[in-house]
């Protein structure tokens, strides 16, 4: 099996909520970031299923994600902020298999971009990350904030 998965951290949002850390939306300058990263993209990349955080700023940066790759958007409750550790996540991303773009949050983000790259990463909010699939391999081809 092979092709490209996407490891992508939600876009920039605001630092707190009255509906606590679940409910952290994107802050204008967040969406407006994600929208030029789409743009940037352009048909570079293609995937026909998006596995989001529920986390609300999450979702709306998934939901930006689907709408310009015409995907399917689906949630995934493990995705959570907190929930997995990079490797957890990685055996998430493997019994997706390739296809699929998964938007989440950081430390685990990091974590699972940094083991794919083989260091430590700065994934900073809005990073997607290109990995190809490779017969199980992952490789990282690029990752990008912006």
């Amino acid at each position: 099996m092979s092709g490209y998965i996407y490891l992508c951290r939600h876009g920039l949002a605001e630092p707190a909520a009255a509906g606590g850390d679940r409910a952290r939306a994107l802050t204008a300058e967040g969406q407006a970031r994600v929208e030029r990263l789409v743009a940037a993209l352009g048909s570079s990349w293609s995937a026909g299923r998006v596995v989001t955080s529920p986390f609300v700023r999450a979702r709306q940066t998934a939901e930006r994600y689907a709408r310009a790759l015409s995907a399917a958007l689906v949630e995934e409750p493990t995705l959570g902020s907190g929930i997995l550790d990079g490797a957890q996540l990685l055996a998430l991303v493997r019994r997706h298999g390739p296809g699929n773009v998964f938007v989440g949050h950081n430390p685990e983000m990091a974590d699972a971009i940094g083991r794919v790259a083989g260091a430590g990463m700065a994934v900073t909010p809005g990073t997607i990350a290109a990995v190809r699939w490779e017969d199980a391999r992952l490789v990282l081809e690029w990752a990008r904030d912006e």
